[in-house]
């Protein structure tokens, strides 16, 4: 595609070597979905429309047919969600505000399996009363975390969910760049000037946000969904790839494999055996109008799941996520009371340990209960 990469690799939380490719030291999502739009809005056979919102997925029968907007129905032979997580639903997240799970929802009231909800991300390193991550490629190349003392605190490339409850059960923590290599992370040293920052000076205040859904849509390794006709790929589908505690950066990886693999698979779609009839509207089961505002989730949504799902939940207040108007939220509720342990991202206080007979994921579907499942 021609993205040019750096020349050495990264280390990241988890990872026990070097392994990590970047691009302008922490903008390597940015460099890579610049190339992709370029060739999108070059190929002639694909047609880009901004400004408009699906509002859900085209059911006929028992397939996937198309998508409604918020001005059309538009019918397809094969429909590929690439909506991204739902970390946005959280108060304080590095997400921008349309992350809200909207596909995941979708592909829920259509009919398809969701999974393994209760796994989200909160990244450690987030510049404090900002959306702005701190990539963990500065603590690869020797950032320390710092508490008020001035004193380390924890091991800085530990998994993600270990070092952000450390920082959390401090409040904030200190990100101290000032004996790294700075100029090998250009966007993130300007985007710390614009805020008034000047990591050569002094520590950074910083505290976990939440930051990456691992479940979502199930999917197969080709992207195909349980309801014919639907496919998903990145951070709205749930391969199982991630298992409870993504390592970093192979969300990106994740994007550019299973895209791939879903659109090839998307091709050979043969489409409905018998013509489909025009589009009706109908009442959408499993969703509650008003909880959401052109995209925007409702303020209260968003402090309740901070507040109760998260970095560290119990039954009490997973229990009073059950009745949020929001459906997402019930589901993510009732997928973090079904897992009675704590694994990966997902850590309960009443439940503090691993439970072996818990090993597989949540599955939910709608008019169906949940189910745990064992994927080969």
């Amino acid at each position: 595609l021609g993205v040019e990469f750096d020349e050495d690799l990264g280390l990241e939380g988890g990872h026990g070597r070097r392994r990590v490719v970047h691009a302008g030291g922490a903008a390597t999502g940015d460099r890579v979905a610049r190339v992709l739009v370029e060739r999108v809005l070059a190929h002639p056979r694909i047609e880009v429309v901004g400004g408009e919102r699906m509002q859900d997925l085209w059911r006929s029968g028992d397939r996937c047919v198309g998508v409604v907007t918020d001005r059309r129905a538009i019918r397809s032979r094969a429909t590929l969600l690439a909506t991204g997580g739902a970390a946005a639903l959280w108060s304080r997240t590095t997400n921008p505000p349309g992350a809200v799970g909207d596909g995941i929802a979708a592909a829920y009231r259509a009919g398809a399996a969701i999974a393994d909800l209760e796994f989200v991300q909160f990244h450690p390193t987030t510049l404090v009363d900002s959306t702005l991550l701190l990539s963990e490629a500065l603590r690869g190349e020797g950032a320390l975390l710092l508490d008020d003392c001035g004193e380390r605190f924890t091991d800085e490339l530990a998994p993600r969910d270990v070092v952000a409850r450390d920082i959390a059960a401090r409040g904030t923590a200190l990100l101290d760049l000032r004996e790294i290599d700075r100029a090998r992370f250009p966007s993130l040293m300007g985007s710390l000037a614009e805020r008034g920052y000047d990591p050569a000076e002094a520590p950074i205040p910083v505290a976990p946000a939440a930051h990456y859904t691992v479940g979502g849509i199930v999917t197969d390794l080709d992207g195909r969904s349980e309801l014919s006709g639907l496919y998903a790929a990145g951070e709205c589908a749930a391969t199982g790839v991630h298992g409870a505690n993504r390592l970093a950066s192979n969300s990106l990886l994740e994007c550019l494999v299973f895209g791939r693999r879903a659109a090839l698979a998307a091709l050979t779609e043969p489409g409905p055996s018998v013509p489909v009839p025009a589009f009706a509207e109908r009442p959408r089961p499993g969703s509650d109008p008003g909880h959401a505002h052109n995209g925007q989730v409702d303020e209260t949504v968003r402090t309740a799941l901070w507040r109760d799902c998260g970095l560290i939940r119990d039954f009490a207040g997973l229990e009073r996520l059950r009745a949020s108007s929001h459906v997402l939220t019930r589901l993510i509720a009732e997928s973090a009371l079904i897992r009675e342990e704590s694994r990966g991202a997902h850590f309960r206080a009443d439940f503090p340990v691993e439970n072996r007979s818990l090993e597989r994921h949540v599955v939910l579907r709608l008019d169906h209960e949940p189910r745990l499942e064992t994927w080969l």
